[in-house]
């Protein structure tokens, strides 16, 4: 990966350094044994990660659905299930379409809230991460981490937690006791700039046709606020910003290199030359326009 074992291992939250550096050999011991019951063994590139069942489900609908499935196939088979396979046999939920590394994000934000170590400090890097990790969200319906995966695109700092202990406030007067936390980020983006914005709202339309939920609110000094309703419609805001602001750059990138060539392909008999290229980048800055000025 290209990846220190020093940058791996780097702690973005302050909350679960400090318990690390003085854990709690009582309540560690304690937590073991009421969750040992809940036990599930998720299996991706021949690595076995313990997990627990109730944690992973509640936020993750894929995996909910993996454990409902298992639990259901071994009380079918129960009766004839041979003595090696107990009930006490953890469930084993076998992942085979996202990487190690994706698969140990995910299991970071089920547990803590947020991915809490191993983003890669090379911005370009850790864009590209985050792209893919926010596309597998919509795939494993954890909408949760979508959203992450979106405020981290959009922050001046993208590898800080975003935990309920690290978030700016906490709202305890909600329905079933239920706690509201609610996080700021400030820009301008760490992630977001010319080589990488077009791919951005490329991503981010995807989404604006397939996710619902809730999304996030832009204040911008002296304008108000601007609502954003669904997930990845204000980093998309920002990126169609970016992109005008920064278009001379862009133009002279390997970016816009294969954004061109892949609008030819939509076309026959069409030979690369100066004049299509201004087309299409004069088309381009006419359409990022019409959207910044159809959203205000």
């Amino acid at each position: 990966s290209g990846r220190t074992a020093e940058e791996g291992d780097t702690m973005y939250c302050s909350w679960l350094r400090e318990r690390r550096s003085k854990p709690n050999a009582e309540m560690a011991a304690s937590m073991a044994s009421f969750l040992s019951d809940d036990e599930i063994t998720i299996i991706v590139e021949g690595t076995h990660l313990v997990a627990h069942g109730h944690i992973v489900g509640d936020k993750c609908g894929f995996l909910r659905s993996a454990i409902d499935f298992e639990s259901s196939k071994r009380n079918q088979n129960h009766a004839s299930a041979s003595k090696s396979e107990s009930a006490d046999t953890p469930l084993e939920i076998h992942v085979s379409n996202y990487s190690l590394r994706m698969v140990q994000w995910i299991l970071q934000h089920c547990y803590h809230g947020s991915i809490v170590s191993g983003l890669s400090p090379n911005p370009q890097i850790c864009c590209d991460e985050l792209l893919e990790l926010a596309k597998i969200a919509e795939e494993i319906l954890c909408p949760s981490l979508l959203n992450e995966c979106e405020m981290r695109l959009l922050a001046g700092k993208c590898n800080r937690c975003f935990c309920w202990c690290c978030c700016r406030t906490v709202d305890q007067k909600t329905k079933n006791g239920e706690l509201t936390c609610f996080y700021e980020v400030r820009l301008p983006s760490s992630l977001i700039c010319a080589r990488n914005a077009i791919r951005i709202i490329e991503t981010a339309e995807h989404f604006s046709s397939s996710v619902s939920g809730p999304g996030h609110k832009l204040r911008t000094l002296g304008t108000k606020n601007v609502d954003m309703p669904r997930p990845f419609l204000a980093v998309k805001h920002i990126s169609l910003k970016v992109l005008l602001q920064e278009f001379l750059c862009f133009w002279k990138s390997d970016s816009f290199v294969s954004y061109y060539h892949e609008v030819l392909m939509e076309y026959d008999d069409v030979i690369p030359c100066q004049k299509y290229e201004d087309l299409v980048a004069m088309n381009l800055v006419q359409s990022i326009l019409d959207e910044l000025t159809g959203e205000e």
